[in-house]
């Protein structure tokens, strides 16, 4: 059965680029894992949140959309082996660091560069389809790129053995 997008995918490589380097960068990560619950209630727009105070432990949100905007901050100056570095250990035993750099950078270049972005929602998990059980967050963002508008990014990251919240999933919708 034909459908008109089906056409369109045919006739034009530059889409069928663009969907084969999603899919790449989506390997870490089950196509699940981008949408979030229905159930899940959004976070709090960051300006309206409570500063942590000196000496207070942050909620484990908190701490882990802190590391989801540095993380973010590497991938928008393309600092692209930095932002690997940076990644847990389940991204890199899922994705090799060669190929995660050729497709976080074929990505972006294809998106265009940061308009603006958003924090949407973030929850908390024990569980993700497809994933080992573990202590999850998943934060989404509502983004615009040069080259995308809109755009959704969504990153899930893994609290790591020593602690630290690590991107482990990076996916742009």
């Amino acid at each position: 059965m034909r459908t008109p997008g089906a056409a369109a995918w045919r006739a034009s490589p530059r889409l069928r680029r663009i969907g084969g380097w999603v899919a790449v960068l989506a390997l870490a990560i089950p196509a699940a894992l981008a949408a979030a619950p229905a159930a899940t209630k959004p976070a709090a727009p960051a300006a309206t949140k409570p500063a942590v105070a000196a000496g207070a432990t942050a909620t484990p949100i908190e701490a882990a959309e802190a590391a989801a905007s540095a993380w973010l901050s590497l991938i928008d100056a393309a600092e692209w082996v930095p932002a690997w570095n940076a990644t847990g250990t389940y991204l890199h035993a899922t994705v090799g660091e060669a190929k995660w750099l050729t497709s976080i950078a074929r990505v972006r270049l294809i998106a265009g560069a940061l308009v603006s972005r958003r924090l949407k929602s973030a929850y908390e998990t024990t569980y993700l389809p497809g994933a080992p059980y573990g202590h999850y967050v998943v934060v989404y963002y509502a983004s615009r790129f040069a080259h995308r508008n809109p755009a959704g990014e969504t990153l899930t990251l893994m609290k790591d053995s020593a602690g630290a919240w690590r991107v482990v999933g990076y996916y742009v919708k």
